[in-house]
């Protein structure tokens, strides 16, 4: 982070001193690319929740959980448990086509995991995004799509 704040006030005071559009536009982008990174890195904590920092990745149009992932999921029940003021909401999501149906199921398959592993329903919710918020935009790659391909889970405080 110390390097982060020293490239944005090197950048900011280049900014004061040279006053160009040029640096102007290199401010905006390293602060709005620092605020991904944290958001990403360490969770962003505002009104719409905190993102927990691990997803769960699909291949294809599968909707079932991949058993390598069982790890995280077993985490995340753990923290549920140790924290009940904490609230889940649950989002599918597909790749570049839309997939209202595939990514309402993937949603759905988490919720009822977490619901046969002792989480209550009303602290969770769910919901398919389909293709509505993907991480990587455009897909240009096969491992593109991999990463949008996902569940992810969204926490509130009660």
């Amino acid at each position: 982070m110390g390097s982060l704040f020293f490239t944005i006030t090197r950048d900011y005071l280049q900014l004061i001193k040279y006053n160009t559009y040029q640096f102007r536009i290199q401010f905006i982008w390293i602060i709005i690319l620092s605020n991904i990174l944290c958001t990403h890195v360490f969770g962003q904590n505002n009104k719409n929740g905190t993102l927990y920092p691990n997803t769960l990745r699909y291949e294809g149009n599968t909707i079932h959980i991949n058993p390598n992932y069982q790890y995280i999921l077993e985490e995340f029940i753990e923290k549920l448990k140790s924290d009940s003021t904490i609230l889940v909401h649950i989002r599918g999501h597909v790749c570049c086509r839309p997939g209202q149906r595939i990514s309402r199921r993937r949603a759905r398959k988490v919720y009822r995991f977490l619901i046969r592993n002792g989480i209550p329903k009303n602290r969770m919710s769910h919901k398919g995004y389909s293709n509505e918020m993907p991480l990587v935009y455009p897909e240009r790659k096969k491992e593109d799509a991999e990463r949008n391909r996902r569940v992810d889970f969204v926490l509130h405080k009660r």
